[in-house]
């Protein structure tokens, strides 16, 4: 992970420990490396559609209201089968796409 440095929250910058700890916030963070892949370029996320993640949290916040209303909102988060990211499943199975992460 890469921290800015320069941003008017960490000055004066005397120490980088004190820095990170009290004063740096998300708007800090430039650049992040996860298993050597950019996921974090110049403070903005790489390879992620966030329109379609958007898309996504507002389907399932639908369906949760609608369990909800029906009394079956018995839901617990974990993978869908074929996938690799986390989705919400309830007893009837798989109710997104969780595709939209590359």
């Amino acid at each position: 992970m890469l921290l800015r440095t320069d941003l008017f929250n960490t000055l004066p910058f005397n120490s980088a420990y004190g820095a990170i700890v009290t004063a740096m916030d998300t708007s800090n963070v430039d650049t992040v490396i996860v298993a050597g892949k950019v996921v974090k370029r110049a403070g903005k996320l790489v390879g992620v559609d966030l329109d379609r993640v958007g898309a996504a949290g507002r389907r399932f916040a639908r369906l949760s209201r609608r369990q909800a209303r029906a009394g079956r909102a018995r839901s617990s988060t974990r993978a869908c089968p074929g996938t690799e990211a986390v989705a919400c499943q309830t007893a009837s199975g798989c109710i997104g796409e969780p595709r939209f992460l590359t």
